[in-house]
């Protein structure tokens, strides 16, 4: 299995709303978004917040602050400095392609996904992207392809913590990308490193998806304390190819049901470590195919899946 990368996003609109930004000499280390704000001005304020993320965002100092007021309605936007958005209710599409040395913080977001849309994206560059309290919500009846695509073509780190992820992908049998509520695929040389932890995962067409198939750089990463349910084919999905990044996942404390696959280990340099965790009430509880590793520290339950299926080894606890 390869998941594409994700089509280009926000280009367009980039350049519009690139186009209509005033320009402002000073900036500020907090800027104020509401949804009664003033189109342009100073957004560093309370008392006189902007309406619009373009207006912000360059009065906003790399490494600063944006704070919503409300629940403002943020659109699709562009972030390519270090910045914390606080923005609890808040909405918006996400593209974000930061440096190395960059970190990008989202703190309780809601993202809409549309059709062919990214709730968040991150399509080269690296940095750390960390998503806090956020919930990407899709509608069935206009699919978005990913809640979060992950896809640094340098060595990136992506942590999230206390979110849901729903809805994404498109079930049609000849839809490509199928997509996926959270997806990484590094690209090039680019390395991930992932900590989930407290995520609910549900309803999506591949649940949490692992791909190394286009990197060489590898992915490092632990799922903990976390729900991946419903979703058509797997709940956790870690796949690489011959010549391709090694991927070592561990799964810890956490639950996979009523997925099409419940975990999944699929080729060579794949390690999927499962501990203290349930896998119950899928199609196929555990599937290791194509040389792909599936260990267990020998206190999971796999119980009541169509095909409970078998881990390839075990762990000694320590």
């Amino acid at each position: 299995m390869k998941l594409p990368k994700a089509p280009a996003l926000f280009a367009t609109a980039l350049m519009s709303l690139l186009c209509a930004v005033p320009a402002h000499a000073q900036t500020h280390y907090v800027t104020y978004l509401a949804s009664n704000g003033a189109n342009g001005g100073d957004c560093s304020n309370p008392a006189t917040p902007c309406r619009y993320f373009q207006t912000a965002y360059p009065q906003t100092t790399a490494g600063g602050r944006m704070v919503c007021l409300d629940a403002v309605d943020l659109g699709s936007i562009v972030i390519e400095q270090s910045l914390t958005m606080d923005c609890e209710r808040g909405m918006m599409q996400a593209r974000i392609t930061v440096g190395p040395t960059d970190t990008v913080t989202i703190r309780g977001a809601h993202l809409e996904g549309n059709t062919l849309v990214v709730g968040v994206s991150v399509s080269g560059g690296g940095g750390t992207i960390v998503l806090d309290g956020v919930k990407v919500g899709v509608s069935h009846s206009n699919y978005g392809i990913f809640g979060v695509f992950f896809a640094p073509d340098q060595a990136a780190r992506l942590i999230i913590s206390d979110s849901t992820f729903t809805g994404a992908g498109d079930p049609s049998p000849t839809a490509n990308p199928p997509g996926g509520g959270i997806v990484v695929h590094p690209e090039g040389s680019g390395s991930a490193r992932v900590s989930l932890e407290r995520v609910n995962v549900g309803g999506n067409v591949f649940g949490i998806a692992f791909d190394g198939s286009t990197s060489t750089g590898g992915i490092n990463a632990t799922i903990a304390d976390s729900m991946t349910s419903g979703n058509t084919q797997d709940g956790i999905v870690v796949t690489t190819s011959a010549g391709h990044a090694p991927i070592g996942v561990m799964v810890t404390n956490s639950k996979s049901a009523n997925n099409g696959y419940g975990i999944r280990s699929i080729g060579p340099n794949v390690t999927v470590r499962v501990k203290n965790s349930e896998v119950v009430g899928n199609n196929v509880g555990l599937a290791a195919q194509s040389g792909g590793t599936l260990l267990s520290y020998g206190n999971n339950g796999v119980d009541a899946n169509g095909s409970n299926g078998t881990f390839t080894g075990t762990i000694a606890s320590k």
